[in-house]
């Protein structure tokens, strides 16, 4: 269902895009933030183990984001982020961990209630996020995902602004070995508090 709502969403991206093709200004914004995962990544009923459960651990997240401003109050948005996170799990009382990293590239429509960059802007948007996770010691994954989030940008000068931003990366995760599925989905919120500097160019 995600995947489908995702391509719908770029589909809708593209052609915002293409009918405002007359668009100016671009602002191009680097980032440091916290990647916190909001739900259990592995929550599994095991005959004669219990409940085996893991998660993403928080970790400092690094991204940069390209605003295409296509009207004075709606822009494209293109971003990417990576972070060096685990996944920590328990069974039995015993915990374990293996090292992960995660790479998102993502394009969504963002609305500001502002069009002047010298004053105070606070923005929301919504569209899809590409996602891959790997692993020391087990398989990674790759998916797609639905993404929301806010912020506001605070002018610094006439061209730079302190930029902070939460956004909600949606999808459902889904465990196979050997091709065969070994839980149920599990409904994923990986947030990300972010705080940056933006630069606007006219």
């Amino acid at each position: 269902m995600f995947k489908h709502l995702g391509l719908l969403i770029l589909a809708i991206l593209l052609v915002s895009a293409a009918s405002d093709a007359q668009a100016g200004a671009l602002e191009i914004q680097g980032y440091a933030g916290l990647y916190s995962p909001a739900a259990l990544a592995v929550e599994e009923m095991v005959p004669g183990a219990g409940t085996v459960t893991a998660e993403h651990a928080d970790a400092l997240a690094l991204g940069g984001r390209l605003d295409i401003w296509l009207k004075n109050q709606l822009a494209l948005e293109l971003g990417g982020m990576y972070t060096s996170t685990s996944l920590d799990g328990q069974v039995l009382g015993i915990t374990g961990s293996t090292g992960a990293r995660a790479v998102f590239g993502s394009a969504k429509l963002l609305l500001q209630g502002a069009s002047d960059p010298n004053q105070t802007r606070f923005h929301i948007g919504a569209g899809i996020m590409l996602g891959s996770m790997s692993y020391d010691d087990i398989d990674g994954s790759n998916w797609v995902a639905l993404t929301v989030g806010g912020g506001v940008r605070v002018p610094l000068s006439e061209f730079v602004a302190l930029r902070l931003d939460v956004d909600d990366y949606i999808y459902t995760l889904q465990w196979f070995v050997d091709g065969v599925s070994v839980t149920d989905e599990l409904l994923q919120h990986d947030l990300v508090f972010s705080l940056g500097l933006s630069r606007y160019l006219p």
